[in-house]
């Protein structure tokens, strides 16, 4: 909605994941209050992508300096 931020390292297209929007109760409310959250962890496909992306942070991202501060964003469009 307003392009991928300035300070991002890495992006991660989270789109093919439901969709608590289309759930009439959660519409109103965001990623930061917990029934979405919740509604997110019951989904399969959700937790297999969290766990794809902990790998791979955990795999490749030693190459990155100490002091320096990565910039992680997911998100939908």
């Amino acid at each position: 909605k307003h392009g991928v931020p300035l300070d991002a390292d890495y992006v991660f297209d989270v789109r093919v994941l439901p969709n608590p929007y289309y759930v009439r109760e959660l519409r109103p409310l965001t990623g930061r209050d917990a029934p979405v959250a919740a509604y997110l962890d019951a989904q399969p496909e959700a937790r297999e992508m969290l766990a794809q992306i902990q790998a791979f942070v955990q795999r490749w991202l030693f190459f990155a300096e100490a002091e320096h501060v990565v910039g992680l964003y997911y998100g939908k469009r």
